[in-house]
């Protein structure tokens, strides 16, 4: 059985990562985990070492138990909600004091991860889930990342409307638009895959490779499921704010590689602005593994 994470922070941006968790589930007949990290109470403890005194870090067992105790109790929560709201679901929890990326990539060794969901908050944010970290997921773990940002109102079936895939041609483009196709495609009205090139620019190879996609997906482009589109633009910002409000875009999906586009425009600076702005979804691809 495949197996949706998502990872939680017990902050009010828990409920829409954990909607869009079981709306998914739902749909494609998934299990969920629900995973929450935190750090051990570290204290500093002066001894005399070589006849002089040094501060070394301990861990002190109470707190750390009192600490995971909480964390349970609130997690208890959640698997509650999701048995209440969603009791066709089967759900399982993690509490761990590991790292978090650490432990996300250790799950997805471990388990049949078909996706990631997870909230992500904007600039300024110090929380697990700010979007440098949610960045930093991007650059480390296999499995495709969902990233909801903190002021998105989920609603249901949010995640199964228009999809834009963004493409630069990578050699798993085909494998990325197969793998919308079969979780997505079934319930959204269209998949747009579009190519954004800097107007001026040579544009003659990705006629090609355009050409090349759309012939692999020839019977969800003969139903216009699927729309092929190469946009040439001087602002891609600018662009991709007419393309989302023109087509109703309900999740952004894009690989995550230095030469896309969309990644240049998203990784660092959207994960901490931009998306927030546009307040949609991402769907993030970076090793892609059938």
């Amino acid at each position: 059985m495949k197996k949706i994470l998502v990872p939680v922070d017990f902050s009010e941006n828990t409920n829409n990562a954990v909607k869009a968790a079981c709306d998914l589930s739902r749909a494609l007949n998934c299990d969920i985990i629900l995973f929450y990290s935190y750090f051990e109470m570290i204290l500093m403890q002066s001894i005399n070492i070589t006849s002089s005194m040094e501060s070394v870090p301990i861990i002190d067992p109470d707190i750390t138990n009192i600490l995971h105790e909480r964390n349970e109790k609130e997690m208890k929560k959640w698997v509650s909600f999701i048995k209440s709201e969603y009791p066709n679901i089967s759900v399982e929890a993690i509490v761990s004091p590991v790292e978090l990326k650490e432990k996300i990539i250790e799950i997805c060794e471990n388990e049949d991860i078909l996706m990631i969901v997870m909230s992500a908050t904007g600039t300024g944010k110090k929380d697990s889930f700010s979007g440098s970290a949610a960045s930093s997921l991007f650059d480390s773990t296999p499995a495709p990342i969902i990233a909801i940002p903190e002021n998105y109102v989920y609603q249901d079936d949010a995640l199964f409307r228009n999809i834009l895939y963004a493409t630069d041609f990578s050699d798993v483009a085909q494998d990325e638009i197969q793998f919308i196709s079969d979780h997505f495609l079934g319930n959204v009205n269209r998949l747009y895959c579009c190519h954004l090139s800097f107007r001026g620019k040579e544009i003659s190879e990705a006629v090609v490779k355009m050409e090349d996609l759309k012939n692999a997906f020839l019977a969800e482009e003969e139903i216009g499921k699927i729309v092929f589109k190469i946009i040439e633009t001087n602002d891609v910002e600018e662009a991709l704010e007419e393309l989302t409000d023109d087509k109703e875009i309900g999740l952004i999906s894009f690989h995550e590689h230095d030469r896309n586009i969309f990644y240049r425009f998203f990784h660092r600076s959207v994960i901490k602005k931009n998306i927030y702005r546009f307040n949609i979804p991402l769907l993030v691809f970076r090793k892609f593994e059938s």
